[in-house]
């Protein structure tokens, strides 16, 4: 039964993922149940050290001195540095110039709760609906309020990352419980994706 739903799971991965019969039948394979399947995943790419000398200027890094990997963290300069800040914003993992673990992540920072359950992005006329996996929260002094989520970009996410990042016009609405809250992404915002 375990396979049985797994290889359902992936079927319908494949078969939405793919645009001719052909290519479809290519990717069947067998699952056993002891095969992990993450559509999570994305390829590790290597950056040409030319590239990484260009746009180092607009990232800042930070070596994880207790990862026995080695592994730094890169994120846009522009990034918010607290949680109790508006920002959104894509980093990822780095190890020896092979990037890994593009995340995308979101903070909301006003006096009022939204219990965001999910988020509706409007890019240049075209409509994107992300629902995160887990929002964090959190309030301070003042009566201020903060909520983000910080979570690995899948395969899935990949039409809205990349029409995100090539915005001239975006917008996304906040969705909570009972109410929601419609911002501006910012040029710097989608600059910095």
């Amino acid at each position: 039964m375990k396979n049985l739903i797994l290889f359902l799971g992936l079927s319908l991965l494949i078969f939405t993922s793919c645009t001719d019969k052909k290519q479809i039948n290519e990717e069947m394979v067998e699952v056993s149940e002891d095969t992990i399947v993450s559509s999570a995943s994305i390829p590790e790419k290597k950056i040409d050290e030319v590239k990484i000398k260009q746009l180092s200027q607009y990232f800042t890094t930070k070596k994880d001195e207790f990862d026995p990997d080695g592994n730094t963290w890169i994120q846009p300069k522009a990034a918010p540095k607290y949680n109790n800040q508006n920002g959104i914003y894509l980093y990822f993992q780095s190890n020896n110039n092979i990037v890994s673990n593009l995340r995308f992540r979101m903070q909301y920072y006003n006096e009022d709760w939204l219990f965001i359950k999910k988020v509706q992005f409007l890019i240049d006329g075209k409509d994107f609906e992300y629902i995160p996996a887990e929002v964090e929260r959190d309030s301070g002094d003042g009566g201020y309020i903060w909520e983000w989520y910080d979570e690995q970009v899948s395969n899935f996410d990949k039409p809205m990352i990349d029409a995100l990042a090539n915005a001239k016009q975006a917008k996304m609405k906040l969705i909570g419980d009972q109410y929601h809250d419609i911002r501006t992404i910012t040029k710097n915002q989608i600059t910095s994706i």
